[in-house]
């Protein structure tokens, strides 16, 4: 194999480690195609390099959720909560599809029967409840928009699990 070219390089490589690793499995991960094949007909093995395609944005996990609430029950999320089975979505065919958000997960809650009523909140594992630092403004810096208000009230919660255990710490 002619040097002067990078593909034939890389494949000399591959093996001299599979020459001095015999018991190790060397692997060549590359998007090139052709170096791939050259690979195989070298025995070789060589992989698709594939972390680079990411889920389509529906399927990713985005730590919120906008869910409608049942009228009678919006106004219950500032002083008890609401229950999850009070929360759903509407599906593209015009069906109610319950929902279970995940623990500490961020929600849009909408009122059902009105289009101007919306709150956020947080499921604690029970129960939807209130942001708890919504009103918060540290160093000065007031939230613009949803995505970081959210933002605001997981890291205000952290700081906190933080302060506690460091507390726990210090005295024992």
């Amino acid at each position: 194999m002619p040097e002067d070219k990078m593909d034939n390089r890389i494949l000399k490589v591959c093996l001299g480690l599979q020459k001095d690793y015999p018991e190790e499995q060397t692997i060549l991960v590359t998007k090139d195609m052709l170096l791939r094949i050259k690979a195989q007909m070298l025995s070789i093995t060589a992989q698709d390099y594939t972390t680079d395609r990411i889920a389509k944005k529906e399927e990713q996990y985005s730590g919120r959720m906008e869910v409608y609430v049942e009228e009678e029950h919006f106004k219950e999320l500032k002083k008890k909560g609401i229950k999850p089975e009070y929360i759903y979505q509407m599906g593209e065919d015009g069906i109610r599809h319950q929902v279970m958000p995940e623990m500490n997960q961020f929600l849009i809650l909408k009122a059902d029967q009105s289009t101007k009523k919306v709150q956020l909140g947080r499921f604690d594992g029970t129960k939807v409840v209130p942001l708890q630092y919504k009103k918060s403004k540290p160093y000065g810096v007031s939230p613009r928009n949803v995505g970081q208000y959210f933002l605001q009230e997981a890291l205000m919660t952290i700081s906190v699990i933080f302060r506690e255990q460091n507390k726990r710490k210090s005295h024992h």
